[in-house]
């Protein structure tokens, strides 16, 4: 799966791609919505972008409008802190879900391979759903 990892700060950006890759997953990281958005209008093909919680909430809408036009089978992963998500994509928080929610995508990889992006996210919103109700 190639994602599109975005972030405003250097360390965090560094961390979270290398714990993806460490997951096995392809990722290009982006320091800056400037650099995503230049990526997605050059029609780069990504399956995931991942919305940091430092990324400005105005560039978090307008690079997931990006997403919707350009690259049509890709989903938002907004993660968020303080302040409330505001896209449309699947929702997590930074802190607690998502490293154990990259780890259970990792593991739908073993069953059979969803027809899209959206499957996939519904797929795992459906994991997610059960995690938290176990713990």
């Amino acid at each position: 799966m190639k994602l599109l990892n975005i972030c405003m700060h250097q360390e965090l950006l560094h961390l979270r791609g290398l714990y993806l890759r460490v997951l096995g997953y392809n990722v290009v990281d982006t320091l800056g919505p400037a650099s995503a958005i230049s990526l997605l209008r050059s029609g780069g093909d990504f399956e995931m972008v991942i919305l940091c919680h430092t990324v400005p909430l105005s560039d978090k809408l307008l690079i997931e409008s990006l997403v919707r036009n350009s690259c049509t089978e890709a989903r938002t992963l907004e993660l968020y802190l303080a302040e409330p998500p505001v896209t449309c994509g699947m929702k997590v928080e930074a802190t607690t879900e998502f490293q154990p929610l990259m780890k259970m995508m990792v593991g739908r990889d073993r069953g059979p391979e969803p027809a899209n992006g959206t499957e996939y996210l519904n797929d795992i919103g459906q994991r997610r759903q059960g995690f938290q109700s176990v713990h």
